[in-house]
Formats: C-alpha cells, structure tokens, sequence
C-alpha cells in the first residue's frame, strides 16, 4: 500500500545496466548506433518487469517494439534478469529516454540512452 492507501496490482517495474549490484550506480549511457532500418536489440537489467509491458520512448507508447525477457523469469516478470527491447526502427538521433509499464501498474523509472555516437548526445 502507498500512502494514499492504494495497492497496485503490480509492483513498479525498474530498469537498469549492468550486473552484480544490478539498477544502482552511475552505468555508461548505452549508445544505439544511427541508421535506418530495424537495429540490433539492446539489453537492459529489468526488476519486476511484465513480459507484457508496454514500452514508451521519450514519454509516448512505442507499438513497433517488442521486450523479451531473457533470464530471471518468475511467471510472466522478469525478475533481476535480462531485457532485451527490440525497436522496428531506429529511433532519432540524439538522447532519448525510455521506460516500461506494466498493465494496470505504475510506469517504470527513465532510463536515458543515445542513439548515434555520445557525442550527438550531449
């Protein structure tokens, strides 16, 4: 229950880097490279993630893209595990900040990355 005496119906999704101390810490600014077309998928370390989240890219809902959960799956979360967030097409260049929400539940933290180099980014 949060202190308005709500209880949500899943527990607030987080995303993250890296491994052993897993969303905490200053992780470098996973970079995306530029171009058109479908890119590659890029990983992100998911708590509590629904493999049925919706996606969001800078605040609006991403319908071409699609999250696999690859580890730590505990019925239909991700657990601790590996995200993998796959866009139909590469997002614009520049930094763009992307988050999770699971159904009926409460959207995720923002996890900033680049598409380009770091230096378009900036």
């Amino acid at each position: 229950r949060n202190f308005m005496g709500y209880t949500p119906l899943f527990t607030q999704p987080l995303l993250g880097l890296g491994t052993g101390s897993g969303i905490t810490g200053d992780p470098p600014l996973p970079v995306l490279a530029a171009g058109s077309g479908d890119p590659a998928a890029f990983g992100v370390t998911g708590t509590d993630v629904r493999s049925d989240a919706q996606i969001f890219l800078d605040g609006a809902p991403v319908a071409a893209a699609t999250l696999t959960c690859s580890a730590g799956i505990n019925g239909s979360f991700c657990n601790n595990g590996s995200v993998a967030i796959d866009f139909a097409a590469t997002p614009a260049t520049g930094l763009h900040l992307l988050q999770v929400l699971n159904p009926t539940g409460p959207v995720s933290n923002e996890l900033p990355f680049c598409v380009g180099t770091r230096a378009q980014c900036r």
